[in-house]
């Protein structure tokens, strides 16, 4: 089943009483969900259908608009499709089944010269201009289908598609011969026209300017139905930054404290780079940046003791917490060797060489850095954002 909209590793976190897909099923997953896409793509005689390729964005925004497993219309920004089965199989053809299923929807819009029978967002997939898609699986105890209609037990699968159809589009593709008039930029490959270079895709910006708090439903979504993931505090998410004023000057200063030590131009805070790391913010899932910028991922122990009063009529409770800056300079003591095992994560653009997160912050030319912290049940997360 289509539905024409939604708003921004793999990503999939599932409700309390839930089984978590594993991030390796995943990964084969978005393979054959691409495979997919592209092989019906190629079908279609056109002269310049573009080759579609996975947006590790999309797919982050396709986890956090599931999370109240609930069809609907959310945003109109964003192509989508939903798909669900009810026997727990989140296998390779439950996704060619989706796909499938889809392509169906979508040749039914289309007639044999390219053109709408109607209106052309349900054939988003076939459209000649789309170029990325990200998708999210998710187990659902019970799956809100509108009007009343409710599935248990269900396996839910979200894609989005970048740029999404236009609302007075009259035609999905020109039709020819396959391949025949790719776009300046593009290249002729497999029967579809392939992009030259990676880019950064532009809904980016659009799309973290929007990405400031999920919709209300998510806030009201029942405590009962929601991961821990998914009970992230609500100033956590409406901030443009988790961050108090006070950790943001202390965190901001430790690493320019670090670059200063090298002669590095000092950093400076992007509220836009916040916001991304507040967005992608989780305590068991490192998920990073935008695709061209640099992220490092980090926690802080947290160190807790129950003392008894000298009568033991009752307990206190005593938690220690280190600054959340002293991460920082934790990351500066790994130095510039790439090839030590690391406790969290580091990411680097496009993930085209190895890092630790003290390279990460040594890269000559980032200028821009934004952070988010997250209180997790025995560790603070801190995710920071270079570009």
């Amino acid at each position: 089943m289509w539905i024409p909209k939604l708003l921004a590793v793999v990503q999939i976190l599932v409700t309390a009483t839930a089984e978590i897909i594993s991030l390796t099923d995943f990964v084969s997953y978005r393979h054959t969900l691409v495979a997919q896409h592209n092989h019906y793509r190629k079908k279609m005689p056109a002269t310049k259908m573009r080759e579609m390729v996975w947006d590790d964005g999309l797919s982050n925004a396709a986890e956090t608009w599931s999370v109240p497993c609930k069809y609907g219309v959310f945003d109109e920004d964003l192509g989508q499709n939903m798909y669900y089965e009810t026997n727990k199989n989140h296998s390779k053809e439950m996704m060619k089944s989706a796909v499938k299923s889809w392509k169906y929807e979508a040749e039914d819009v289309i007639n044999p010269k390219g053109m709408c029978k109607e209106d052309c967002a349900k054939a988003q997939m076939l459209w000649e201009n789309t170029t990325s898609v990200g998708c999210a699986v998710r187990e659902c105890p019970s799956l809100d289908l509108g009007s009343g209609k409710v599935v248990t037990h269900a396996t839910f699968l979200v894609c989005l598609y970048w740029p999404k159809v236009k609302k007075d589009l009259k035609k999905m593709f020109t039709r020819g011969e396959q391949c025949s008039d790719c776009d300046e930029g593009f290249v002729c490959k497999n029967e579809l026209c392939s992009r030259k270079t990676n880019i950064t895709f532009p809904y980016r910006e659009e799309l973290a300017k929007k990405l400031k708090y999920p919709p209300h439903f998510h806030h009201q979504f029942s405590k009962e139905m929601m991961s821990d993931e998914g009970k992230r505090p609500r100033r956590q998410l409406e901030n443009g930054g988790s961050l108090t004023d006070t950790e943001e000057f202390y965190v901001l200063s430790a690493h320019n404290t670090m670059r200063r030590r090298t002669e590095k131009p000092e950093l400076k805070w992007s509220n836009y780079l916040a916001k991304w790391a507040n967005y992608v913010i989780r305590c068991n899932v490192e998920y990073p940046g935008p695709r061209s910028a640099y992220t490092n991922f980090g926690k802080m122990k947290v160190e807790s003791r129950r003392e008894d009063s000298r009568r033991h009529f009752y307990r206190r409770r005593y938690t220690t917490r280190r600054p959340i800056y002293q991460v920082v300079f934790e990351w500066g003591n790994e130095g510039y060797d790439v090839d030590q095992e690391l406790a969290t994560g580091c990411r680097t653009p496009f993930d085209r060489e190895q890092c630790n997160h003290n390279t990460n912050i040594m890269v000559n030319d980032i200028a821009d850095i934004g952070c988010a912290a997250l209180d997790c049940q025995d560790a603070k997360q801190l995710t920071c954002i270079y570009k």
